[in-house]
């Protein structure tokens, strides 16, 4: 986390916009799977194991490619690499100019370098022969030095090395847990894999399985950077290719508990509770080994007041040696509460690997009574019914036939006059 925010902060210096932190096995990887993913079976996974020596460091990972995307499996890492042969080299080589001149090159910077340049040579010339020799004019004091080293004496101051490196190649296959025969490839990069020790170990490792040396040793890492930066652009138009990078190192964070968090009662939408009793301090891991990046957590907290939570690695056996564990205090400032309120905090495991706490939210409920009018329907009085219309008379709304009343009379007058 402190060589990823270091390299966010001399970004923001240069003036650069950094679209994503990425470590670099992954951007190995991605420059690797992006250009074969239509070779790659939609469902079942392709297992790769990249075994990587640069001039500091290194590392093995195991991926798994399906089309169109990647996913790192797990990735073990360790401080040896390419520095340290020239090294060996230089405290065998110093020793000799010392005993014939009497001074020693490595105390003084000048002479250090001119003598780091000389058996960066040496190495290489190694890497293909069993015996090389070094010339350096005027490396201290105005002598020239020059001398010769077998491969095997090379082998030999190596061997310290030898057992860091299988200790990497182990710790990753028992991380993966993978069998050996379901390995597709064991690719190998780096400048420093050209070494063929470094070869014969991988190679030795996977079950003898023959290295695959398709990549950019160089160059890799850089090519798999401007991939990801091509995709995350607007700019760009690059085929879909997903890059799905878990965390190596679980991420816990401390608190001290309060007796509002026992009491509490969990809600739906509350998240992960942090309980405790009061004046305890408690801790919880709450980005586990594997957590995909870009993720967040909500943490839920019931509290009084201020309060400040410290987030850390968990388990420190897995960091390199002079790692701090310690990520940040993060001080959440509330105003002082008679009663303890609920607390959501948002904490992120970013684009660039990096824990952070995205936002604190004070959560007030209140209660209030609301006056619900009660609706009453009418009675609609009945319509009184018509009369019935007398004999000779039309009902209401209908029309007299003509005549009708006429005959009705002419028979009257005619019963009146037989009578």
């Amino acid at each position: 986390d402190v060589q990823r925010q270091a390299m966010m902060d001399s970004a923001k210096i240069a003036g650069l916009s950094v679209l994503r932190v990425m470590n670099e096995h992954t951007a190995t990887a991605l420059a690797y799977g992006i250009y074969r993913s239509n070779d790659f079976d939609p469902e079942k996974p392709m297992t790769v194991a990249f075994c990587s020596m640069g001039h500091a460091l290194f590392s093995v990972s195991i991926v798994q490619f399906i089309r169109g995307k990647l996913n790192v499996v797990c990735e073990k890492s360790e401080l040896i690499g390419g520095r340290d042969m020239d090294e060996c080299l230089m405290r065998v080589f110093a020793a000799q100019f010392k005993k014939k001149v009497g001074a020693d090159p490595l105390s003084n910077k000048k002479a250090s370098f001119k003598l780091e340049d000389a058996v960066t040579k040496t190495k290489k010339i190694l890497s293909a022969n069993a015996e090389a020799g070094i010339s350096c004019e005027c490396l201290m004091e105005d002598e020239d030095f020059g001398s010769n080293i077998t491969r095997d004496l090379f082998l030999d101051m190596c061997k310290p090395m030898m057992a860091k490196v299988q200790k990497v190649l182990d710790d990753a296959k028992e991380a993966a847990g993978i069998p050996v025969e379901n390995y597709d490839f064991i690719e190998v990069c780096g400048g420093a894999s050209r070494v063929p020790w470094v070869k014969e170990m991988c190679s030795a490792c996977f079950g003898g399985k023959e290295l695959s040396t398709t990549m950019n040793a160089d160059e890799s890492v850089a090519r798999g950077c401007a991939l990801q930066a091509a995709i995350l652009s607007p700019l760009y138009k690059v085929r879909d290719f997903e890059v799905r990078d878990g965390l190596n190192v679980p991420i816990s964070i401390g608190w001290m508990g309060s007796a509002a968090d026992a009491e509490a009662e969990k809600g739906e939408d509350d998240g992960e509770q942090m309980g405790g009793g009061e004046g305890e301090y408690k801790s919880a891991i709450v980005f586990p080994v594997g957590s995909p990046h870009n993720t967040l957590k909500l943490l839920t907290f019931y509290r009084k007041g201020p309060f400040e939570i410290k987030a850390e690695y968990a388990d420190t056996t897995q960091l390199i040696e002079g790692t701090k564990k310690e990520l940040g205090t993060f001080k959440i400032d509330l105003p002082v509460q008679t009663e303890a309120k609920k607390v959501k905090v948002k904490a992120k495991l970013n684009l660039h690997a990096m824990f952070t706490i995205e936002s604190a939210q004070l959560v007030e409920e209140e209660e209030y009574e609301e006056t619900v009018k009660e609706k009453r329907e009418l009675e609609v009085p009945a319509e009184e019914a018509p009369a019935e219309p007398k004999e000779g008379e039309a009902a209401e709304g209908e029309e007299k036939p003509e005549g009708e009343g006429e005959k009705k009379e002419e028979k009257k007058e005619k019963k009146e006059e037989k009578k």
